[in-house]
């Protein structure tokens, strides 16, 4: 204990805080349960062992048990409300906490919890239920509410089933194998405010040999049922107590595939069978269910093997029931497995199936791996119908199943368990079909042995002689045993009719075959028709037989009484009154005392009628010979009636006793008739029929009569409940739909934050870009009109330039005319130096003058000729330049043009993704708005939904609860459907909003790469226009040198030509 006081140091002091609450004048005498009905429940499922109640509070169940005669005792935390329990009855309570129980281990047989474990903290909880499992020896019984008490602060843990059952699960237990008697399985669909868990202890070494987490690693192929939460393992569970109403004491059952063991378990548990048998062909699974259900090896037995190979080592009709869940879809051969099936069972064995009802999907197939067919209602029937008698169908689902009028499509269902009618389509929609069906009895090639009644079999009783005075002795329990024949009644009289053709009409086969018949008739049927005829006239034929044995003696008395029943139904009251007294004056000694109930009901029936015909002696004699035959009954043997002192029949279940007491009640009515008769009145039937028998039979009446009201009524609630469920899964359909959206409309919205951020971060580039741009544009348009000026100053200066070529090639022109003229003065000159020569003898005074100016001349021809040549080529790069220059201004042109339309669609763009700011500004708000109306409403839907489930606790109001949750599911469906709405508006604003993000941002990264690229080609323009300017100026400069060296030239010409100029 110093361990979970470590462990749990915030835990609370329970101690204190409960003499606190038992102290309280109002809490004084306080329960919050049914005790009388927890009670009679622990009575009827916990055995007789002694008992501890923890958190016992006032000890009122603890007073109840021990009304009862069982050994309870009681515990508490609360010194006060222990001391004030033992001052009533002393002894029984002790005083301690649940997290420290001061018992010994196994201690109790059952330990039960009432209203207790909900007021422990959750840390505690494990604690608690592990002291439990100490003490306990087997049984646990725990009541729980699932929600707030009145106060509001008492319960510390509030939790549903599931949360409860896997916490009982951890601490070794598993769900008791009655768990389903105290619990409805379509109950389960939903949790009511007080829950009851019922649980079997598993010994410590076997859970530490096999601990949950290991069972849960293996889930999706193997499982122990017993060990799970939850509608699957309810749905398995519950078809071994389904299973269980078909068993006979005594019966050999084989559970074919029986995983790892648990519904071995539960049959034993919940049948007298002799022996289950579980195979199964995984050597875990059966090493698993040796140590968790195999101890009792006289009723249990688990085998490693395959099916079918695994039954070739078991004889023919080696068991009385095969029980086999979904294990047919699993195996290559599954006739040849019913085959195997039909071989090992005895004539009139069962076999009781189940099968997943349509699991394939859209191709077909089951997407299960380990399902190698696909199982619908007319396969499974068919299969089984080939070989064996089909008896009952049931329809399962647990959690959902496909629905033909919606094309197949799963939807979700809760849990159901349903007879259903043959028919030769599927008759509903579900999970599962279960079905049972019988081995012909006419198949007996088996030796009979009788298993039901063997502890009375040494007596040699006459009515259980059935191997003695029966051909096919396999029929007793198959077709004539009420409690163990084929229960379903067209079935039933098939059988019947073919036994009778079978067999001849001095049997008693014939005869049992021939009473059942007439009992079915009368079920189905008053007519007076030719099968009454039919049965009247056979049964006539038979009572006319010479009795020769004990069994004709029964089967000659049953059926003079069915006779008269069947004269009765059809208006034949004589005949009935006749063969009444017929029937009474039959000496049943040599079969026994069993037989005496129909002889004495003769007689008083005989009387009866007699007397409502008018007819008083008739009544006077038939009721004295009543009462006559009570002598015979004096003469009984206590072994006649018991028929086996030492190891008696169960009553009611093959013994003497009942039919005993019913002979002497019959006896006791024969008694009423003529004491009314003697005092002469007019018979009262009620006094009449006044007996232990009429008096049960009207408890039984009124009982039958409760039930029946109490069948419609939970027809109707059943119906309202699945109503409820159903729509209370619509409305948690709708409501997790709705929360999806919520969150989905959450996500989107904070996407569509993010997006907004990023579109406000783009904006914001945007904006700064388109400032750049601005700039970039005024800057531009700055160039630009400098450009148009150097253009323009260009133009100028190339009209200058065209001027000044156009006088410079004047000016050639004329310079070349001036070289001819040069050739031609040199000409003129070499002659004239030739006659200058000539008169160089006759002038030699003037010789050295003219050497001198000639040397002049011969320099200044050169001159001219080298700068006429530099000018042809200037003049040749200047044309090309200016062409050149001519193309760029063009081109620049162009550029200017397309960069001032840039700037036209990026001041455009810019205003639309201004506006698109505007606009997502607004739907933001918008979608802001939304969501606070969403979060409203969906807290409107949390508050609805528990009230929703605070009304649907009391039974008596599921009418009311349905109209609430029918308006609360059309609020919310229709909330569901304008939040879609919302969710879709914001989605396609969402959309919209990133497309026009991704549009922005597109547009932003080609304005960036247009301004780019403008600047690219602004910073190209300008380099250009420098060269050129450039280049402009080395021209001019070139052009002003050209001229100026032309002007020289000139000059110098003229002076040439003057000096050439002749004299005089």
């Amino acid at each position: 204990m110093e361990q979970l006081i470590l462990l749990n140091e915030n835990s609370p002091n329970y101690s204190e805080m409960y003499d606190r609450y038992w102290s309280s004048p109002e809490r004084v005498g306080e329960s919050s349960a049914d005790l009388s009905t927890v009670s009679d429940r622990i009575v009827a499922l916990c055995g007789m062992g002694n008992i501890l109640d923890i958190g016992s509070g006032e000890g009122r169940l603890v007073e109840a048990l021990l009304r009862q005669g069982f050994d309870a005792h009681g515990i508490d935390v609360s010194e006060e409300v222990v001391a004030r329990s033992n001052s009533r009855i002393p002894g029984r309570f002790h005083h301690g906490s649940v997290l420290d129980l001061p018992f010994e281990d196994n201690a109790y047989f059952t330990v039960v919890s009432t209203d207790c474990l909900e007021h422990i903290a959750p840390q505690d909880i494990p604690s608690a239920l592990s002291e439990i499992h100490r003490i306990c020896q087997k049984n646990v019984l725990l009541q729980i509410a699932t929600t707030q008490d009145r106060d509001g602060h008492w319960h510390l843990t509030i939790e549903g089933r599931a949360w409860w059952e896997r916490r009982c699960l951890e601490a070794g237990f598993h769900k008791h194998p009655g768990y389903y008697r105290l619990n409805d399985y379509e109950s389960l669909n939903r949790d009511s405010w007080q829950i009851y868990i019922f649980l079997e202890k598993i010994p410590n070494a076997v859970v530490a040999k096999h601990p949950l987490i290991a069972l849960e690693a293996e889930r999706d192929l193997h499982m122990d049922m017993l060990r799970e939460v939850g509608e699957r393992s309810d749905a398995h569970v519950i078809r071994y107590h389904w299973a269980a109403n078909y068993l006979k004491p005594g019966d050999r059952v084989l559970d074919a595939a029986c995983g790892l063991g648990y519904g071995g378990h539960v049959l034993r548990h919940l049948t007298a069978a002799a022996k289950v048998t579980g195979i199964d062909g995984s050597a875990n699974s059966i090493e698993y269910a040796k140590a968790l259900y195999g101890s009792d090896t006289t009723r249990a037995e688990y085998l490693c093997g395959m099916l079918p190979e695994a039954l070739s080592s078991f004889e023919d009709g080696s068991f009385d029931v095969v029980v086999s869940f979904e294990t047919l879809e699993h195996v290559e051969d599954p006739v040849g497995l019913l085959k195997e099936f039909y071989r090992v069972l005895t004539p009139g064995g069962r076999i009781i199936v189940s099968v997943p009802n349509d699991w394939s999907d859209e191709t077909g197939e089951d997407p299960n791996p380990y399902h190698l067919h696909v199982y619908d209602w007319q396969k499974l029937k068919n299969q089984l119908g080939n070989q064996f008698i089909l008896e009952n169908a049931l329809a399962q689902t647990a959690s959902r199943c496909k629905v033909k009028a919606k094309n197949n499509t799963w939807e979700a269902r809760g849990r159901v368990l349903q007879p259903v009618p043959w028919t030769d389509e599927s008759p509903l929609d579900c999970e599962w079909w279960l079905m049972t069906a019988m081995k012909s009895p006419l198949d007996n090639t088996i030796p009979y042995d009788e298993r039901v009644f063997s502890n009375v079999l040494e007596s040699k009783h006459p009515s259980l002689q059935y191997k003695k005075y029966f051909s096919n002795p396999w029929l007793m329990h198959s077709m004539v045993n009420v409690e163990y024949r084929i229960k379903d009644l067209i079935a039933l009289g098939d059988l019947a009719r073919d036994v009778m053709k079978a067999y001849p009409a001095d049997t008693n086969d014939y005869a049992a075959a021939l009473c059942v018949s007439a009992y079915i008739f009368l079920q189905k049927t008053t007519t007076f028709n030719n099968e009454a005829s039919t049965l009247l006239a056979e049964i006539g034929a038979f009572a006319k037989r010479q009795i020769n044995s004990p069994m004709a003696l029964r089967w000659k008395v049953s059926l003079l009484f069915v006779k008269a029943k069947i004269f009765e139904a059809s208006g034949q009251l004589e005949k009935a009154q006749l063969t009444y007294r017929e029937c009474s004056e039959i000496e049943v000694g040599d079969f026994g005392v069993h037989l005496a109930t129909k002889t004495t009901e003769g007689a008083f029936l005989a009387g009866k009628l007699a007397y409502g015909l008018g007819n008083i002696a008739a009544a006077r004699e038939a009721w004295t010979h009543g009462i006559n035959l009570g002598s015979k009954l004096l003469e009984a043997r206590l072994e006649d009636i018991t028929i086996n002192t030492e190891f008696p029949n169960l009553f009611n279940h093959g013994d003497g006793v009942r039919e005993y007491a019913v002979a002497w009640d019959n006896i006791a009515r024969c008694a009423n008739g003529l004491h009314l008769l003697q005092r002469g009145t007019v018979i009262d039937h009620f006094v009449l029929n006044n007996s232990l028998q009429t008096e049960y039979a009207g408890v039984t009446v009124d009982l039958i009569s409760v039930r029946k009201v109490l069948e419609n009524r939970t027809h109707e609630l059943e119906c309202s409940r699945a109503t409820v469920v159903e729509r209370t899964n619509a409305l948690e359909q709708a409501s997790q739909d709705l929360i999806s959206r919520t969150e989905d409309l959450v996500n989107t919205r904070a996407i569509l934050k993010e997006r907004t951020e990023a579109l406000e971060r783009v904006s914001h580039d945007l904006i700064s870009r388109t400032e750049e741009l601005v700039n970039t544009r005024a800057t531009l348009k700055e160039r630009t009109e400098a450009l148009e000026q150097v253009s323009h100053d260009l133009i100028s200066r190339t009209e200058e330039l065209v001027n000044t070529r156009a006088a410079l090639k004047e000016r050639t022109d004329a310079l070349e005319q001036v070289s001819d003229d040069l050739i031609s003065r040199t000409e003129e000159l070499v002659n004239a130096r030739a006659a200058l020569k000539e008169r160089t003898d006759a002038l030699e005074q003037v010789s050295g003058d003219l050497i001198s100016r000639t040397e002049e001349l011969v320099n200044a021809r050169v001159t001219p000729k080298e700068r006429t040549e530099a000018l042809a080529q200037v003049s040749d790069d200047l044309i090309s330049r200016t062409e050149e220059l001519v193309k760029l201004r063009a081109t620049l042109k162009e550029r200017t043009e397309a960069l001032e339309q840039v700037s036209g669609d990026l001041i455009s763009r810019t205003e639309e993704l201004v506006n698109t700011r505007t606009t997502s500004k607004e739907r933001t708000e918008a979608l802001e708005q939304v969501s606070d109306d969403l979060i409203s409403r969906t807290e409107e839907l949390v508050k609805l939904r528990a009230t929703l489930k605070e009304r649907t606790e009391a039974l008596e109001q599921v009418s009311h609860d349905l109209i609430s949750r029918t308006e609360e599911l059309v609020n919310t469906r229709a909330t569901s459907k304008e939040r879609t709405e919302a969710l879709a508006q914001v989605s396609h604003d969402l959309m919209s909003r990133t497309e026009e993000l991704v549009n922005a941002r597109t547009t932003s990264k080609e304005r960036t790469e247009a301004l780019e690229q403008v600047s690219q080609d602004l910073a190209s323009r300008t380099e250009e226009l420098v060269n050129t300017r450039t280049l402009l100026k080395e021209r001019t400069e070139m052009l002003e040198q050209v001229s100026r060296d032309l002007a020289a030239s000139n000059e110098e010409l003229a002076t040439l030509r003057e000096t050439l100029k002749p004299n005089g």
